[in-house]
């Protein structure tokens, strides 16, 4: 008997010997049926910092974690983490970073998020849309790649939907292409550079809410320091919103995310801290 293609990466998956899968499938494939083994996650209207990691690790928040938080995350990173699991969003900080330090407090918000998907139990998550995932979400996959993660991840590439430039989504595929967590039931090579897809569930809430929404994930961004996905968030909503309806502290926080300048202490800090 013929296996079908959902059985086919079904069983791909699930014998994969590395905890990351990456897939390029068409979208047919990921049935209903092929969905029922796993967690469901779709990261195409999630606009959260590393997505989809710090939304699956509060899912699973405890204790536990909130004290490995204090014993492992870097001291200056605690409170970020904790006041996002407990509340949703991350308190401000008020110490300024050196300029020079940054490349450095981002890797260690990559590490403190792979060390707590570490201490999360067993289960298959499959990310749907992952050609949405920012360069920051995908450095996070290649140190899951390596970690002692109990749980398997199913990344899949499925489809077009994006509006941003997926240059580093493309170079990520290109190299994986040649490992052995790979699979890719494409009839064709379909490019997933710049695309127009809406956000539409956004802007299905009343307005006051569609302002919190933006609010709390341009500022999540902000403080954990996810700055490629924060400055194409921020260029997208300023596209999309009606500024002119939007309030000052909407329109404020979107103009903070486009100084992208770090060749001066006021333009990194402007970035990363303005309120």
């Amino acid at each position: 008997m013929f296996e079908t293609q959902w059985e086919i990466v079904q069983k791909f998956v699930l014998t994969c010997k590395s905890p990351v899968c990456i897939l390029r499938v068409p979208d047919s494939v990921i049935t209903d049926e092929f969905k029922k083994d796993f967690c469901v996650v779709d990261v195409s209207e999630d606009f959260s910092p590393f997505k989809p990691f710090l939304s699956i690790i509060s899912q699973n928040i405890n204790e536990k974690l909130l004290d490995f938080v204090e014993k492992k995350a870097y001291s200056v990173q605690k409170d970020s983490f904790v006041s996002l699991f407990k509340n949703g969003i991350a308190d401000e900080r008020y110490d300024i970073p050196l300029e020079n330090e940054l490349v450095y407090e981002q890797n260690r918000f990559i590490r403190t998020i792979a060390e707590l998907l570490e201490q999360l139990p067993e289960k298959n998550y499959l990310i749907l849309n992952s050609q949405c995932l920012s360069k920051e979400s995908l450095q996070v996959i290649k140190i899951l790649e390596k970690s002692n993660v109990k749980s398997r991840f199913a990344f899949c590439f499925t489809s077009e939907k994006n509006d941003l430039d997926r240059t580093e989504a493309s170079r990520f595929l290109e190299e994986y292409s040649v490992k052995h967590n790979y699979l890719h039931l494409m009839a064709k090579f379909v490019s997933i550079a710049k695309d127009k897809t809406e956000y539409k569930l956004i802007f299905d809430l009343p307005q006051d809410e569609q302002h919190k929404v933006i609010l709390k994930n341009l500022r999540n961004n902000r403080i954990f320091m996810v700055l490629e996905q924060l400055k194409d968030f921020a260029l997208w909503i300023s596209a999309k919103l009606n500024i002119s309806t939007a309030s000052s502290h909407v329109c404020r926080n979107c103009n903070s995310a486009f100084c992208t300048g770090f060749g001066n202490n006021h333009c990194f800090t402007r970035m990363i801290f303005c309120i």
